[in-house]
C-alpha cells in the first residue's frame, strides 16, 4: 500500500470489505493501474477523519454502489509502515 508522490514514498492505512449477497461474494473488476482487469474485493485508503469501518462502508458504496454495514474484522495485515483491515459486511441495498 505504498505509492510514489514527488519521489518520496507514502504509506497508508487501508481497508477491504467482503460482502456476501445471496450466498455469493460481491467483487469488482479493477479498472486502472497494474491491477487493471483483475477481480478484487472493494476497498481503499482511509481518510484522516474516518474510522476503519466507516472507510470500508464508504469504499463499497463508491466502488460498486452498494450500501453495507460492517460486522467484523476477518483479516488484517501489518507491515512496518502501513496496515490493512478486511471486514465482513452485511448487504443493505
Amino acid at each position: 500500500m505504498a505509492f510514489l508522490d514527488n519521489e518520496r514514498m507514502i504509506f497508508g492505512k487501508g481497508v477491504g470489505c467482503v460482502v456476501i449477497k445471496d450466498g455469493k461474494v460481491l467483487i469488482e473488476r479493477h479498472n486502472y493501474g497494474r491491477g487493471k482487469g483483475l477481480l478484487i474485493i472493494p476497498g481503499g485508503f482511509i481518510n484522516e477523519v474516518e474510522l476503519p469501518a466507516e472507510a470500508a462502508e464508504r469504499e463499497v458504496l463508491e466502488e460498486i454502489n452498494v450500501k453495507v454495514k460492517t460486522k467484523e474484522i476477518v483479516s488484517m495485515r501489518f507491515t512496518e509502515n502501513d496496515w490493512y483491515l478486511m471486514f465482513r459486511a452485511e448487504y443493505i441495498s
